[in-house]
């Protein structure tokens, strides 16, 4: 099946294709992929005339011999053509192509579809199907992706080479579907092949940006001039007969090698005879035009003046036009006007349009732009008058499909008066463009109709207002949010002189963000431009405009979540519930229980957010918005994860999926795919959640404002605790990380991984600055993951003052799991976090109830991957109340010790077995640690004191229990100080007596820093240079905190600030200068009491009594002791 070849620039092309020889062959190259079903994207790029309409044009040639199909659609120069109109163009043209054999469009996509392209809705059952309301925020994507779906499916039966002519003229919604489409080509059957002006685009910026955007998916074919053999060629063709070497020569050196200047300018050769005249010498004056527009003229100028007025007023309506309206704008008959045209079409300057009675088209639009470009700016703007007034009277009974045409002339004749038209035609024609998800396009109109009222009535600021208001909406739907929000707060600056409070209220929304695609506010910030807006509309509209008040109320509610305090958001959002319930329209009252959910997403409400969630699932079916439907599951899915209950989980991501798998809107496929991602995680299967986690980012990378890399990143990295390896995040920041603008999410990960990977320092540091706040954190929707992953790090750092705090806080919510976001992550039964802090905490009983809860809660989840933590955490408990035990026994309390010991031994045999099912490496590891640290001695036993290290680990015993643990260079330490009780031993002696052979090596280094003198400064200069740079950075972020009222930040910040103050006095003297440390030893005393103080803690973890003993007794400074107890200790070192 094939249908006839599009004409190419005219018909002296269609005869003549010369050289281009790799070009095409690469272009071949690509229809072969497409025809095995491998899809290609080519640009064919290159100056004005240069050949690529003609190069496409003979590669669809080929391909229609070959039984392929080829559908052309051109860019539009100058205005007046709708949105999407190139592929409108190549729809209709594959249905005149294969005379009404067509792929069925079905789905929620085909209303949109047929809007655009009626001739596809007449047999369609998607579209009476459909429960996607056309305003839906996701229109466009449906549209796109029924398009997309309808080209694949035609490239089923027949391949296709589908070519968009000119993209330089492109309009904005077209590139985006173009971009579309080359994501899905890997497995389509089509050659997609795309034209341009290099020079042209450079100088429209959206469409530089749009085809730098399509550059990385495609193949680049760049043109260039003939060489001189193929001008020889070419000139041979044409004229039929040879062309001497001085005369190609001369026409090779003055037109470059262009190929429609080359054409041009043998045409005025023949036509003049000048071939004939010449001779192998070259003449002395060689009657070559300059520059191909000059060409034009020469060609055009022969034509009788009647015929060259018909072509300057064609020129205007456009390089296509009809010549219906040709004829009234000359005010001449039909026959007439085709008898004018004539000579032109002899000439080949105009061509028939083979696909459309009484169409015409200038045979190149260089053509057009030339003839176009010499008429003086009041003519032109009288001719575009003209052709309106023309339009209007033909089209008088349905102007609709003449919006675009009528809003173009209109404009351009605004300047010779007609600005009422202008404003009116412009406004009409950007309400149809936004209508057909055309929003770029409708934003232009829009402007252009504020700038045509700004010369035909200033003074009417209403019009200007509602005008703003239009362009606004087009804006966000546009993903201009900047350009929106300047737009909307113009509007409320008129709203406000008018006094008009239903139109500052509107603007209020728009410039709060009613009308984007995406409901939230960024992460943390309250924005306070936003706020002051909404208030003020409220106070304004009083108890006017109920539904106004109603979705004013709730979207000042979602941005005041990031508050501090909730109360106001949540009695703003439930004031606006209870408005909407009184109103009755489901609209206002689905938008209002959407605020109404965020307001509450906080720990404390969840019984209420599933209610609402259920009722949001109830209002989407009573309508069939199944978009509706699935907010509402969305928000049943993060209750159900919160509350462990993985059943129903289930049961809604699976209800999510079907509906989603039909609507085909990446967004929601993403959260499919992170949702699988996560329940996988849960169950242990890794190399599935690894599988769903990629295909979410995926999926995440065709909506940037899903931050898919973080996403990932943040998903993955519950997967790299379990697994082991979380060195892969270490050292690298989250995607989209700012430091001035860190998320407590991001905050929170950041303490916790770093006390996973050895970084205890790092961890403490920031800990340490959140407990001086009390552990104010943001009461979000995160809210219980920060906690409970600041939790864990506590423990790990065995710091008893967070962990007393921490408890407090957590210990309302230990029946709930830790997720992250919308299901994005889960980090366990908060019941764990419980445990690990009543354990660091001592209180053994409390530690133990916690952790059999969270037993049951992952058992009950199938969650095995912290089955097995629980485990171990519950083993590592078991070690602490057998020690404790053991110091009780000697007060006279009984206990068993050998059924403390099988105990543990069975916790550790079935984690080690989970932690090998599973291949939790990192597990693994510590149930080794931990069975090596509280394996009993053989020797020393039953004695009193020993601590003696025995290659790589130190066997410990104190009170009757004994251990053994890894070696760190602390205990070293400690080993020489319980050896010498009593004894004061200076930091250099310490240092230069520990440690293997490389360590002498440092104790080398070490006395020669000690005999060195108090040349060193506290600080060196990279360090007070960071410093200061800080010091920047906290003074921007604390003013940006305070414009936002963000108490919260404003207090961290000024910590922040305080202490490298205080770093900074410490180290700087009068006037600026570097105070010197006075002496290495400050350096050596800090270097000795850190890692006996980390020693201890770990210690702590095998043998509390003996870790409380050492910290009661061993003092550290410049010289450090053990102090005798009363009853003093054989120590065995």
């Amino acid at each position: 099946m094939a249908s006839p070849r599009e004409p190419g620039t005219d018909a002296v092309a269609d005869r003549v294709f010369v050289g281009r020889r790799r070009e095409l062959a690469e272009l071949r190259g690509g229809f072969d992929d497409a025809v095995a079903g491998r899809g290609r994207f080519f640009l064919v790029v290159g100056e004005p005339g240069i050949g690529k309409t003609r190069l496409v044009d003979e590669l669809a040639r080929e391909a229609i011999e070959r039984g392929g199909l080829a559908l052309w659609g051109r860019c539009w120069e100058g205005g007046g053509a709708p949105a999407y109109w190139p592929w409108m163009q190549v729809l209709r043209a594959y249905l005149r192509g294969t005379h009404g054999e067509r792929p069925t469009v079905v789905g929620p996509g085909a209303p949109y579809l047929a809007h655009h392209v009626p001739e596809l809705g007449d047999e369609s059952p998607g579209r009476a199907a459909s429960s996607i309301a056309l305003e839906s925020e996701h229109a466009r994507f449906y549209l796109f992706d029924a398009a997309a779906t309808f080209l694949k499916q035609a490239a089923e039966r027949t391949a296709l080479v589908v070519v968009i002519d000119d993209l330089q003229w492109a309009d904005a919604a077209s590139l985006l579907f173009l971009q579309f489409l080359t994501r899905d080509l890997v497995d389509a059957r089509i050659l997609l092949l795309g034209t341009y002006r290099e020079i042209d685009v450079r100088e429209i910026p959206v469409v530089a940006d749009a085809l730098g955007a399509l550059g990385r998916e495609a193949r680049h074919v760049p043109l260039r001039g003939f060489d001189e053999d193929e001008v020889r060629l070419f000139m041979e063709s044409t004229t039929g007969g040879s062309a001497p070497p001085a005369v190609v020569h001369a026409v090779h050196r003055d037109t470059e090698g262009n190929p429609f200047f080359v054409d041009e300018v043998v045409r005025l050769l023949v036509a003049e005879r000048a071939i004939e005249r010449m001779t192998d010498a070259a003449p002395a004056k060689f009657p070559v035009p300059q520059g191909v527009r000059e060409a034009i003229r020469r060609r055009v100028a022969p034509l009788p003046p009647r015929c060259r007025e018909a072509l300057t007023s064609a020129a205007v309506i456009g390089r296509d036009f009809d010549v219906g309206v040709l004829q009234r704008a000359c005010g001449v008959d039909a026959e007439t006007i085709l008898a004018t045209l004539a000579p032109a079409l002899a000439r080949e300057i105009v061509v028939r349009d083979a696909h459309g009675v009484g169409r015409y088209r200038f045979a190149h639009a260089l053509i057009r732009e030339t003839l176009y470009d010499e008429i003086a700016p009041a003519a032109r703007a009288r001719l575009h008058a003209r052709i309106g007034e023309v339009i209007e009277d033909l089209h008088a009974g349905d102007l609709m499909p003449q919006l675009p045409a009528l809003a173009h002339h209109f404009r351009e004749a605004a300047a010779a008066g007609g600005g009422d038209k202008a404003v009116a035609y412009a406004a009409r024609a950007g309400r149809q463009a936004a209508a057909s998800f055309g929003y770029e396009a409708a934003a232009t109109y829009f402007a252009d109709a504020l700038d045509a009222l700004e010369r035909a009535r200033p003074a009417d600021e209403r019009e200007r207002c509602e005008l703003l208001l239009a362009r606004g909406d087009a804006q966000w739907k546009s993903a201009d949010g900047r350009g929106a929000r300047e737009t909307f707060r113009r509007a409320a600056d008129i709203a406000r002189t008018l006094a008009d409070a239903a139109l500052l209220a509107r603007s209020a929304l728009g410039f709060a963000g009613e009308g984007s695609r995406f409901l939230w506010t960024r992460s943390g910030v309250v924005d306070q431009p936003r706020v002051d807006l909404l208030e003020e509309a409220l106070r304004a509209l009083g108890d006017g405009d109920r539904s106004l008040r109603a979705r004013a109320l709730a979207r000042l509610a979602i941005n005041l979540y990031w508050e501090p305090e909730p109360e106001r958001a949540l009695a703003l959002s439930d004031a606006a519930v209870h408005l909407a319930r009184e109103l009755g329209d489901w609209r206002d009252l689905a938008a209002v229980l959407r605020a109404r959910w965020i307001a509450l997403w906080r720990p404390e409400t969840a019984e209420e957010r599933l209610a609402i969630a259920d009722e949001i699932v109830s209002l989407g079916e009573e309508r069939h918005d199944r978009e509706l439907v699935l907010v509402g599951r969305r928000y049943r899915i993060v209750a159900h994860l919160e509350y462990g209950d993985v059943a129903a989980a289930d049961r809604e991501i699976d209800a999510w999926e079907a509906i989603a798998r039909e609507l085909r809107q990446p967004l929601h496929l993403a959260d499919v795919a992170m949702w699988r991602a996560t329940r996988a995680i849960m169950d242990g299967r890794f190399t599935d959640g690894e599988t769903y986690a990629q295909r979410a980012r995926e999926f995440g990378e065709r909506e940037p404002e899903l931050e898919g890399a973080m996403r990932y990143a943040v998903q993955t990295s519950v997967l790299h605790f379990h697994r082991g390896d979380l060195e892969q995040v270490v050292g690298a920041e989250l995607p989209g990380l700012d430091r001035s603008t860190t998320t407590m999410l991001m905050r929170s990960h950041h303490v916790f991984l770093a006390t996973q990977t050895g970084r205890g320092a790092d961890a403490a540091l920031e800990l340490g600055a959140l407990r001086q706040d009390g552990f104010r954190l943001p009461r979000d929707g995160g809210w219980l993951t920060y906690v409970s992953l600041l939790s864990a790090a506590a423990a790990e750092l065995d710091d008893r003052a967070s962990a007393a705090l921490l408890y407090e806080l957590l210990r309302p919510y230990a029946t709930r799991v830790a997720i992250v976001g919308a299901g994005l992550a889960c980090w366990g039964s908060v019941s764990l976090y419980l445990g690990l802090l009543a354990s660091t905490l001592g209180r053994i009983d409390d530690a133990t109830s916690h952790f059999a809860a969270a037993e049951a809660a992952h058992e009950r989840m199938g969650a095995r991957p912290f089955l097995a933590w629980t485990w171990l955490a519950q083993a590592r408990l078991v070690s602490r109340r057998g020690a404790d035990d053991q110091c009780a026994g000697e007060q006279g309390t009984t206990c068993d010790a050998n059924g403390q010991n099988a105990s543990r031994g069975a916790l550790l045999a079935r984690t080690r077995e989970m932690a090998r099912d599973l291949e939790m490496a990192r597990l693994a590891a510590k149930i080794d640690e931990l069975g090596r640290d509280a394996t009993p001695t053989s020797e020393p036993e039953m004695a009193e004191a020993v601590f003696r290290r025995e290659g790589d680990v130190w066997a410990v015993a104190y009170r009757g229990t004994a251990v053994r643990i890894r070696h760190m260079k602390g205990f070293g330490d400690i080993a020489i100080l319980l050896a010498n009780p009593g004894r004061e031993i200076h930091v250099a002696d310490l240092i230069a007596a520990s440690g293997t052979a490389s360590e002498a090596r440092d104790t080398e280094v070490q006395s020669a820093v000690l005999s060195r003198g108090s040349d060193d400064t506290v600080l060196d200069r990279r360090a007070r240079d960071d410093y200061r740079i800080r010091l920047g950075e906290l003074h921007r972020e604390l003013d940006d905190a305070e414009r936002c009222n963000d108490e919260g930040r404003v207090r961290r910040a000024r910590a922040e600030l305080d202490f490298i103050a205080g770093e900074l006095a410490s180290a700087l003297g009068l006037g600026g200068r570097s105070r010197r440390t006075g002496n290495p030893l400050e350096r050596a005393r800090k270097a000795v009491a850190s890692r006996i103080r980390f020693s201890v803690t770990r210690l702590a973890r095998v043998h509390p009594a003996l870790a409380d003993h050492l910290r009661r007794y061993v003092r550290t400074g410049t010289v450090c002791t053990y102090v005798v107890p009363a009853e003093p200790l054989d120590w065995r070192v």
